[in-house]
């Protein structure tokens, strides 16, 4: 994709992307920024998460998104995670550097550490296989 910008900074206004992952601001032919990539991360994890989109048509306010992160059973952080990046107000959710300091990107001690020879190659078959359970 390319844009003409003109001198100086420039705001985005045309509607670009694919429908599910829309942020609102998108949506509504606002202007947007890199908050609107934070809320397609959101989606895309929800998705990854629960097996479907989180909204069945775009959303139309903040009701509508917390009403989605109910469909998550299990997992208070990543729902705690997802809550943040699909915020309806773009100011209200986390930039990536506030991302990459939450405790589940460092890691904790609560959390189990993947066995070893997962990762080892066999030289027989190459590398194994493991079966990865969703925590949601």
């Amino acid at each position: 994709m390319s844009k003409m910008v003109g001198a100086g900074r420039s705001e985005p206004r045309s509607c670009v992307g694919t429908r599910p992952y829309m942020a609102p601001e998108v949506e509504e032919g606002h202007s947007y920024d890199f908050s609107s990539d934070v809320w397609c991360l959101g989606v895309l994890l929800f998705v990854l998460i629960v097996g479907k989109f989180p909204f069945d048509a775009a959303p139309r306010q903040q009701n509508e998104i917390n009403l989605s992160m109910q469909r998550i059973r299990r997992s208070a952080t990543a729902k705690g995670i997802m809550s943040g990046l699909l915020q309806w107000e773009p100011l209200h959710r986390p930039t990536l550097d506030a991302l990459l300091c939450l405790e589940w990107r460092r890691g904790s001690e609560s959390e189990p550490e993947a066995p070893e020879e997962a990762s080892q190659p066999d030289a027989d078959r190459g590398p194994k296989r493991q079966r990865i359970e969703s925590s949601v």
